[in-house]
C-alpha cells in the first residue's frame, strides 16, 4: 500500500492544512510508504526532497489570467500522473486549485481517492456547497471522505460514501507541557513573568477574530497581554489591533517552535469565525495543557464541552466571564486543561489517528 497526500502547501509552511499534511505523512510512514505532492504559489523550494523520511514533490501555480492558470494546472496534472500512478490511494486536502482535475485523473488511472474538506462553508460537503460544480464532481468521484467533524457533511449525503471520522491528530510528545520552561521563555521573549498572557495563533485577519477579540481584551478589568504568533501581513488589521491594545499586544512571526508560546501562556483563545474544526492550534493548546477559550463555531460540539475541557463564548460577555473564571479560579483552570489533555491522549494522538487511518484504507481500498 502506497499513499499520496496532495495539498496546497507543505513543510516548511508554518500552519494550516499544509503542515497537517506533512505531520500526518510522517506518522503514516510506520504503516505505509507516504509521499506528498504540493501545489502552491511558492516556487522557491526544491522540486523534490526528502524531509524527515517524507518524500515531497512540488509544483507551483502562478499568475491570475486564464492562460497562466491553465498552464499551472497542466503542470499539476502531469506531475500527479507521473507520481500518482505509483500510489494506490490519493488523499486530497481540500478544494485546492486543480482538485477536480485530480479526482478525474485518479479515476482514469484507477487510483482510489479520499477527499478531506478543510474549511467550514468553503468545501464542506452539504447541499449549499454542492452547487459548486467542482465540489460536486469531487464528491461523486471520490471513493471516500476524511471528515473531521459531523457538521462537515450533510446527514443525507453520509450514506453514499465511506467515511473516516477523526481529527488530524497532534504530536503529543512534542507539545506536552514543560513547566520548567515558563520563566525562561518569558525572559527569552521579553514578557514580564507576572503578566497574564492570552495566546492567539494564526493569520491576523477577520476570519481569525481580529480585531474583535482585541476590543474585548481592551475592555477587561485587568490588562493582559495578547501574544499573537502568525502571519501579520494584513497591515490595516495589524495597525488596528496595535492601536487598540498598544503595549499589551505583541506579535511574533510564524515559526517552528510554536510549543514554546503555549508553554509560557496562561490561556489560549480560538476566536475564529470559521475553521475546519478542530484546527491544529486548538489541538496543540489541548496537548500543552493550556486552558482554552473557544468561540462556538461550526463543529465545536464534537470536541469541546463548556466547563469540562474549555470555556465557550459567542459574545463579549461570555468571553469576559470565561476569561475571569480561568484567571481567578486556579482549580477550574487546571481542571479544564487536564480534561483537555486526557481527551488528546485517548482520542487525538496523531500516532493513533495514523494507525486508524491506515486500517481504514487497508480494509476499504486494498
Amino acid at each position: 500500500m502506497k499513499l499520496l497526500i496532495i495539498s496546497s502547501e507543505t513543510y516548511p509552511t508554518y500552519s494550516g492544512d499544509g503542515l497537517s499534511a506533512f505531520r500526518f505523512a510522517g506518522s503514516l510512514q510506520e504503516y505505509c510508504e507516504t509521499s506528498i505532492l504540493s501545489f502552491s504559489r511558492d516556487s522557491s523550494f526544491k522540486k523534490t526532497e526528502d524531509v524527515d523520511g517524507v518524500r515531497i514533490f512540488r509544483t507551483s501555480y502562478f499568475g491570475t489570467c486564464y492562460i497562466s492558470k491553465a498552464i499551472s494546472r497542466l503542470k499539476l496534472v502531469n506531475l500527479a500522473w507521473k507520481i500518482g500512478k505509483h500510489h494506490n490511494v490519493w488523499l486530497i486536502y481540500g478544494l485546492l486549485p486543480g482538485a477536480t482535475l485530480l479526482v478525474v485523473l485518479a479515476k482514469l488511472l484507477r487510483r482510489k481517492t479520499i477527499f478531506r474538506p478543510t474549511l467550514a462553508g468553503f468545501d464542506t460537503i452539504n447541499k449549499q456547497n454542492l452547487s459548486k460544480i467542482s465540489l460536486r464532481i469531487i464528491y461523486f468521484c471520490a471513493d471516500g471522505l476524511f471528515i473531521r467533524n459531523s457538521k462537515m457533511i450533510s446527514e443525507n449525503l453520509k450514506k453514499n460514501k465511506i467515511i473516516f471520522y477523526s481529527s488530524q491528530g497532534v504530536q503529543l510528545e512534542r507539545f506536552s507541557i514543560n513547566k520548567k520552561m515558563r520563566c525562561k521563555l518569558r525572559l527569552k521573549y521579553r514578557i514580564p513573568d507576572t503578566a497574564t498572557i492570552i495566546l492567539m495563533v494564526g493569520h491576523l485577519c477577520n476570519r481569525k477574530g481580529f480585531p474583535e477579540i482585541a476590543y474585548w481584551i481592551k475592555n477587561l478589568h485587568s490588562e493582559p497581554f495578547l501574544v499573537h504568533v502568525g502571519d501579520n501581513k494584513e497591515i490595516k488589521t495589524l495597525n488596528e489591533v496595535r492601536s487598540i491594545l498598544g503595549k499589551q499586544f505583541i506579535s511574533f512571526p510564524p515559526n517552528h517552535s510554536i510549543e514554546e508560546f503555549y508553554w509560557m501562556s496562561d490561556l489560549f483563545v480560538l476566536g475564529s469565525i470559521a475553521e475546519g474544526f478542530p484546527s491544529n492550534t486548538i489541538l496543540e493548546a489541548m496537548a500543552s495543557s493550556l486552558p482554552i477559550l473557544c468561540r462556538r463555531i461550526e463543529g465545536y460540539e464534537d470536541y469541546i464541552t463548556d466547563g469540562y475541557n474549555a470555556g465557550l463564548f459567542s459574545n463579549e460577555e461570555e468571553f469576559r466571564n470565561g476569561f475571569e473564571k480561568i484567571v481567578s479560579n486556579k482549580t477550574y483552570a487546571i481542571g479544564i486543561a487536564e480534561n483537555a489533555f486526557n481527551d488528546i491522549t485517548t482520542k487525538h494522538n496523531i500516532k493513533t489517528v495514523a494507525s486508524e487511518f491506515y486500517s481504514f484504507i487497508k480494509s476499504n481500498f486494498s
